[in-house]
């Protein structure tokens, strides 16, 4: 907590301006205070009427203002007053004060109106802000200002004397205007002066923070007729008590959320405050409780005689004492605190107060026994430590070794410890303790180094050393420690591992295959020569990088990499997957992998070894053969040709960016090309056209298909050989529909933005799947035609008035209409059980056993051939036959009529 909260003064910084200016004049300045004391005299009063500083004066008020004064052991007689003229009322070293001026004069006219001082307009030039009078209205018109005027507010005098159109209300802050009008006009009406402060605008632009004091001048029947006053800048004091407001809140505030208890106690022990955490220290509810009470209550017997005893010896001066205490709870209980006090004195050095910060060092004691116990334990397991610890100061004199090192150096700790790490006795060690005193700084962080040295000649022996400097609670540097273990085996391994990665590199280098090993991050560390040859790049351009930013999609290599860098992480990953990658040119070739995890001899995964084989062009086999496929399934499922064209389209999405698509057809009787699907984020679908000079006529005329860029198109416009029809696109492939090698139409894709171009490969899958394509739509028109001849047929059966079958050559019905239903009686199903015989009579059938057979071998026309019906009406019937053959199977057709 800060004195502030204690003992606090406002620095006034018009207390040094005064006194400058008081002194450089030649009139007598007085500043007293309400109570009559001389706060400040200058010289010339001094000299003049022997009134000095601190000492008491006598004054008379007249209408508010100072009218005279007498030195207080004066005698009171007409002759000791002395007259004044009052000039403003102020703040002087934090008081509220009067500074005036005594004329020179001691004869004193009580009747008349104070007279001006001669120095009055110098003193004015050079005294700090600008004096006024002005008009008690709203708009507080000037009708003086001194020359303070233009430092004060930026602008002349003149400029604000005597304006209408200009007054001084025009540059108060609008925010403060009417408060400041309010407070003067409240209080002119309670007769007393007026201070008050505001912002102003200067002429600058900048806002300044003014203090105004003032007064009413009234006439003779009491009524306001001006105000007069004077004006100070106190920007620099509003910003230094703004801070120091915002100061305090933010120690107050940190004083709130201190995690220790802080207490602020009175020099008998009586708490004066303390924050919350103390009262939850203490076990109190709230910290409220704790005020007037003796700290005396919260300490334990024994802690209260020894704070007693020296309660004035440990907190003389002005520093801060600690110590630890038993401090008892509300409940009883006795816990350990240490206490950090200081004492708060006032200028005499007397002891007003103590401040405390109180902390809760249970943990602490806990700790500490722990870390007794926890030393104990760590130097036994020090000594029985396989490796070896060295403890040494800056000049390498050992402080402490164990036991491991004792082995090494063929010692004991008692021949080590006090002798230098240069003179162990050990040759291998002198030199591994020359190369670190190299290195040596108190402020080093810890360095690791690994030193080999031989031992036995062709047996090098690897030593791998930690050194750090070791430090207090404090953080003072102490001396130097050194843990070294011996990694020969480590090494050996080390050294395996590489000559083993060295032959599997050399055999991935060796194979026909992409070989790739990547780190646990995914970066690059071999690629082998097959895999630049397949994709483009150069070795610089692999080495270090990210594989799977750089050379997989983007839109599969996050998938790519969980399934590969996650799960290495935890040991395992697939052994073989498919993805594409990326050549140098931007195409990509889809590659199946084997991937293999490489570790080291803890077992800890440090690579991804991954051989791959090109099968790009078995992957799209596959994929356009799935399409094909799927282009049959859909010449079988749909209705019709727009729902062929549907289906066609979405199959294509599946193996290109083929979102602007179109398919025209050609009819070379007409010489038309029309468009029945036609999907693009421009262009609406053409109407038919006479073939013309498109891209699309180009490819029915020449039956090949086109790859255009702009560039190619540019070409076959230069040449004649096509225009431009539609919204210009940056790629266009257009494919042409064969049927034994006949154009019957186009497919066509288009792009439209540079973020999609189409290469080689996507012609070539269109033109694979075309014929496909062809055929289907061909197989759909003839489906099409075949269905209207259909219907064209069953409208005219169902309009003919004959009875019309359709038989086998054995005379089974297979069909009839329902003229035949209606004539013979029989409902269809009935007739379809039947043979052509049983619609005869027996008679007439006797000697005619292949019925059917004997009507065509007759010509096929008859007349007057006997028929029964259902119920046994036999009527003459006219008969006409003829054969027909239906995908290759013959059928009879027979025509009969009522003729009765």
């Amino acid at each position: 907590m800060p004195d502030s909260l204690i003992d606090e003064q406002k620095i006034n910084p018009l207390d040094d301006k005064v006194a400058f200016w008081a002194e450089s004049l030649q009139s007598s300045i007085l500043v007293i205070s309400e109570n009559e004391e001389v706060l400040y005299s200058n010289a010339t009063c001094a000299r003049d009427f022997h009134i000095l500083k601190n000492e008491f004066v006598i004054f008379e008020k007249q209408k508010g203002a100072i009218n005279r004064i007498r030195k207080l052991k004066d005698p009171i007689a007409k002759d000791n007053w002395i007259k004044v003229s009052s000039l403003l009322d102020l703040e002087y070293k934090g008081v509220k004060a009067h500074l005036v001026i005594l004329e020179k004069s001691a004869l004193l006219f009580t009747d008349e109106e104070p007279s001006k001082s001669n120095d009055i307009e110098p003193l004015l030039g050079i005294m700090p802000g600008v004096v006024y009078r002005c008009n008690n209205d709203e708009k507080r018109m000037m009708h003086f200002l001194s020359e303070g005027c233009y430092q004060l507010t930026g602008y002349p005098a003149e400029t604000l004397q005597n304006k209408k159109d200009f007054p001084f209300s025009k540059i108060i802050h609008s925010d403060d205007y009417w408060r400041t009008w309010k407070e003067i006009q409240t209080a002119l009406s309670e007769n007393r002066p007026y201070r008050i402060s505001y912002r102003i605008k200067h002429a600058g632009g900048e806002i300044r923070t003014v203090q105004e004091q003032g007064k009413g001048v009234f006439n003779q029947s009491g009524k306001v007729v001006a105000l007069e006053g004077w004006i100070i800048d106190i920007s620099e004091q509003q910003k230094i008590e703004d801070a120091l407001i915002e100061s305090e809140t933010q120690y107050r505030n940190l004083v709130e959320i201190s995690p220790d208890g802080v207490v602020l106690v009175d020099p008998d022990g009586k708490l004066i405050f303390s924050n919350q955490q103390l009262a939850i220290l203490l076990g109190v509810e709230g910290n409220h409780i704790l005020v007037g009470k003796s700290v005396m209550d919260f300490m334990t017997p024994a802690s209260r005689q020894n704070v007693t005893a020296s309660f004035a010896e440990k907190f003389a001066g002005n520093n801060i004492h600690r110590n630890n205490y038993q401090i008892q709870r509300i409940n009883g209980e006795v816990i350990p605190a240490e206490a950090s006090i200081r004492a708060i004195r006032d200028k005499d050095g007397t002891a007003i107060a103590y401040i405390a910060i109180i902390r809760d060092i249970s943990d602490r004691e806990e700790t500490l026994q722990a870390l007794k116990n926890s030393e104990a334990r760590y130097r036994a397991i020090v000594e029985d430590n396989p490796e070896m610890i060295v403890r040494f100061k800056p000049n390498g004199v050992i402080t402490f070794v164990n036991q491991a090192f004792c082995s090494f150096a063929r010692s004991t700790s008692a021949q080590l410890i006090g002798d230098k790490l240069t003179s162990v006795p050990s040759d291998e060690f002198k030199k591994i303790a020359e190369r670190q005193f190299a290195y040596l700084t108190p402020d080093m962080a810890t360095e690791i180094n690994e030193y080999c040295v031989m031992i036995k000649p062709a047996d090098p022996c690897w030593f791998r050393w930690k050194t750090q400097p070791i430090r207090n609670d404090e953080g003072h540097f102490i001396e130097y420690q050194t843990v070294g273990e011996d990694i020969t085996d480590e090494k050996k391994a080390e050294q395996a591992n590489i000559q083993s990665e060295q032959h599997l590199r050399t055999l991935m280098e060796s194979i026909k295959l992409i070989a790739i090993i990547t780190d646990v991050k995914g970066n690059i560390t071999f690629c082998n020569s097959h895999f630049l040859e397949k994709t483009g790049w150069h070795k610089e351009d692999a080495m270090g990088k990210n594989w799977y930013e750089h050379f997989v999609p983007t839109d599969s290599a996050g998938q790519l990499m969980e399934e590969l860098i996650d799960q290495a992480q935890e040991g395992e990953i697939p052994q073989r997957n498919e993805n594409m990658i990326l050549t140098r040119s931007g195409e990509q070739i889809m590659v199946s992998w084997n991937n293999t995890l490489l570790k080291d001899d803890q077992g800890n995964v440090t690579a991804i070894a991954s051989i791959g084989e090109d099968i790009t062009e078995k992957y799209y086999n596959e994929k356009a053969q799935a399409i094909i496929y799927k282009i049959a399934q859909s010449t079988i499922t749909s209705k019709n040709l727009d729902e062929l064209f549907q289906s066609i389209h979405a199959v294509l999405l599946d193996l290109m960016p083929a979102e602007n698509f179109f398919i025209a057809l050609y009819d070379d009787e007409t010489d038309t090309v029309s468009f029945p699907y036609f999907v693009d984020q421009y262009d609406p679908p053409p109407p038919p056209r006479r073939a013309g000079n498109g891209l699309t006529e180009h490819i029915i005329r020449t039956g090949k298909p086109i790859l255009a860029n702009p560039e190619s198109f540019n070409r076959l416009e230069h040449r004649g050989d096509a225009v431009n029809i539609g919204t210009p696109s940056v790629d266009w492939i257009g494919i042409p529909l064969l049927i034994e090698n006949h154009t019957i139409g186009v497919m066509a894709v288009q792009s439209y933005s540079e973020e999609i171009r189409f290469k080689k490969r996507d012609e070539q899958m269109l033109t694979f799947v075309s014929a496909q394509v062809a055929i289907a739509i061909e197989r759909k028109r003839a489906e099409q035609a075949l269905s209207t001849s259909t219907k064209r047929n069953e409208l005219l059966i169902q309009a003919s008035t004959d009875c019309i079958f359709l038989e086998s050559l054995s005379g089974e019905i297979l069909e009839c209409n329902a003229v035949a239903e209606e004539v013979f009686g029989y409902t269809r199903e009935e007739l379809l059980t039947m043979n052509v015989t049983d619609l005869v009579t027996r008679d007439f059938t006797a000697d005619k056993p292949d019925y059917v057979t004997w009507q065509i071998e007759q010509g096929g026309h008859f007349s007057n051939i006997p028929n029964v019906k259902k119920d046994g009406i036999i009527f003459p019937v006219e008969i006409s036959t003829k054969i027909t053959d239906i995908e290759g199977t013959r059928f009879a057709v027979a025509y009969v009529r009522d003729i009765t």
